[in-house]
C-alpha cells in the first residue's frame, strides 16, 4: 500500500499542471465572457422599441405560414404533374397538412448580425423569444494589409436544400424569407444607437439565423419541424421516431456540452456540474500540493515529479500555442 500511495502522490503532482488546464478551460467554456477581450453590453427590450424586430410575428404565426406554404407548394406541384405517373406527387395529401397545437411553436437560436471594420468586430445578437439582445465588441485582429487575402468573402455555390423525409419530400424548400431582409434594413440604425456609427447595410453579415420549431400533421402522421429563417428551408422528422445514439457519440457529446442555455433545463444542470467539477479539480490540485508539503520525507521526489510535470506541460503548452497561431 505504501508504494501505491507514493505512485498516487507522485503522478498526481506530475499531472497538476494538466489538471489545472482542464479545469480552467472547462470553466471558460461555461463562461465565455471570462478572460475575453470582447466587450459585452446587455440590451433589454427597450433597445428595440419601435423597430420591426419589436413588432415581429410570433413563432406560431410563422409556423402557420410555413404550413400554408408547404400545402400550397404540394398542390401546385401535383397540378403541374397532372396524370403523370409520379409517385412523389401522388403519395401525399396536402389537405391533411395542419399545424398541431400552435402554442407549442417556439423560437430556436438567436438572430445575430455582424459588422467587421477597422475598429474591430461588432456583433448584434437578438433574442426573438424574449425581445432582448446583446452587443459584443471585439478588438481588431492584429494583422497588417499584407496579411489580408485579396479574395476574402463568401462564395455561394448552391442554394441550400432542406432534409425532409416521408410525405413532405415534395415540399422540401419553402419560399425565401422576407423577415430577415426587413430586419436587416433597420440594423444600421440599431448599431448607430448603440455607438457603432457609419455602418452601411452592405457591411452587415448574417452570422446566425433563428429558426422556429413546431409540430405539424401530414397524411395522418405528426412531424417535428424546424423552419430556418436564414435558408428558408424546413427540416422534419417523425414525431414518433425514437432516436438512437452510440455510446461513443453520447460520451463525446457530454464532453463538449457547455454553457448555460437561455431556457432552464437539463443542460443547465449539466452546466452547473461542469462548473463544480472545474472548481473541485483546482481545489484537488492545490490541496494535493499542500498535503505533499506536509510530508518532509517525500519532498525531494515529490518536487522532482512536480517540476517535471511543470516543465513538460510548459513545453507542450508552448508548442500547442505555436500550432494554434
Amino acid at each position: 500500500m505504501k508504494w501505491i500511495r507514493r505512485i498516487h502522490m507522485y503522478t498526481g503532482l506530475a499531472l497538476v499542471p494538466w489538471v489545472l488546464v482542464y479545469a480552467v478551460s472547462a470553466f471558460l467554456f461555461n463562461h465565455p465572457g471570462v478572460m475575453s477581450a470582447t466587450e459585452r453590453t446587455e440590451l433589454g427590450p427597450d433597445a428595440f422599441a419601435g423597430t420591426a424586430v419589436a413588432a415581429r410575428p410570433g413563432p406560431e404565426a410563422i409556423a402557420a405560414a410555413v404550413v400554408d406554404a408547404l400545402r400550397a407548394r404540394v398542390v401546385q406541384q401535383q397540378a403541374e404533374k397532372g396524370d403523370e405517373d409520379d409517385a412523389t406527387a401522388r403519395k401525399t395529401d396536402p389537405s391533411t397538412y395542419r399545424l398541431v397545437d400552435p402554442t407549442t411553436a417556439e423560437w430556436d437560436r438567436r438572430l445575430a448580425w455582424q459588422v467587421e471594420r477597422d475598429d474591430g468586430r461588432h456583433l448584434l445578437i437578438l433574442g426573438l423569444d424574449r425581445g432582448d439582445g446583446e452587443l459584443r465588441r471585439s478588438p481588431p485582429a492584429e494583422k497588417n494589409d499584407e496579411d489580408r487575402a485579396p479574395f476574402r468573402g463568401r462564395v455561394k455555390t448552391m442554394r441550400p436544400l432542406a432534409a425532409v423525409g416521408g410525405g413532405l419530400a415534395a415540399a422540401a424548400t419553402a419560399t425565401e424569407p422576407k423577415l430577415l431582409t426587413t430586419w436587416k434594413d433597420e440594423v444600421p440604425a440599431l448599431f448607430a444607437e448603440l455607438g457603432v456609427a457609419d455602418v452601411e447595410r452592405d457591411q452587415i453579415e448574417l452570422r446566425q439565423a433563428p429558426s422556429v420549431d413546431f409540430t405539424m400533421e401530414a397524411d395522418g402522421r405528426r412531424w417535428l419541424c424546424s423552419y430556418d429563417l436564414g435558408k428558408g428551408a424546413v427540416t422534419a422528422e417523425p414525431a414518433d421516431h425514437e432516436g438512437s445514439i452510440t455510446a461513443r457519440s453520447y460520451l463525446l457529446n457530454l464532453h463538449v456540452a457547455h454553457g448555460y442555455p437561455r431556457k432552464t433545463g437539463i443542460r443547465t444542470v449539466w452546466a452547473v456540474f461542469v462548473d463544480a467539477m472545474a472548481i473541485l479539480m483546482i481545489v484537488w490540485a492545490l490541496s494535493g500540493i499542500l498535503m505533499w508539503l506536509q510530508m518532509p520525507n517525500v519532498r525531494l521526489w515529490g518536487g522532482v515529479s512536480l517540476g517535471a510535470g511543470v516543465v513538460t506541460a510548459g513545453i507542450v503548452g508552448y508548442l500547442m500555442w505555436k500550432a494554434f497561431v
